[in-house]
């Protein structure tokens, strides 16, 4: 039985995450999108509080929160896919472990709370040269500033040495343009649109 992938772009804020997001979505059809975190559940509308630094967490809470949302959005995601319906995803598990790492916890912890879910077929994570995007960021946002982007730039390159991740690459977007990006992606989710395997659990298992 055919089934429809689940595709995640990952990568540094303000790198153009969501133009390929709306770019893939018009390419696979059909296709739904989603964005984590996803603000249609009441732990998505805290942690949107959360990043515009109009409430406070410890950084431990807001990484499980993170993870919660992530969990109860899964269902949708599932349920989508089983409808042979692609569901393309603007962040994951994956920036919740960079980001988290970068703060100074552990790999092995920053795991933990994501462990099991749902394995994308296709990850792309996008970084590019901080500097090129500082004039995009907004300085409501906790996370937009250089040492931060630097540091997650460096966590991601981590989390593609971790075990039960999927299909994923990084792809350095620096000096391309948003055609040049758009074709690598697509040469990347045509070599897995043909692979008819079942849904995978199990994500980070393995690992520690």
């Amino acid at each position: 039985m055919s089934r429809g992938l689940f595709i995640v772009i990952e990568g540094l804020d303000r790198c153009g995450k969501t133009t390929q997001l709306d770019i893939l979505k018009n390419y696979l059809q059909p296709s739904k999108s989603i964005s984590f975190p996803n603000e249609s559940l009441q732990s998505g509308m805290d942690l949107r509080k959360y990043l515009l630094q109009q409430i406070e967490l410890t950084d431990m809470d807001a990484h499980n929160l993170f993870a919660r949302n992530r969990r109860e959005s899964a269902d949708f995601i599932i349920q989508t896919i089983e409808k042979n319906i692609n569901v393309i995803s603007s962040r994951y598990a994956f920036s919740g472990v960079a980001y988290t790492t970068q703060k100074g916890f552990s790999m092995q912890d920053a795991i933990q709370a994501d462990k099991g879910i749902l394995i994308p077929d296709l990850t792309i994570i996008l970084t590019c040269d901080v500097q090129n995007i500082q004039q995009r960021f907004d300085n409501k946002d906790r996370y937009e500033n250089i040492e931060v982007q630097e540091k997650v730039k460096q966590k991601f390159k981590e989390v593609l040495m971790l075990k039960n991740i999927g299909n994923i690459c990084n792809i350095d977007i620096t000096g391309m343009s948003i055609q040049q990006v758009k074709e690598q992606i697509l040469h990347k989710v045509d070599q897995i649109q043909h692979e008819n395997n079942s849904i995978q659990m199990g994500l980070f298992e393995g690992n520690y």
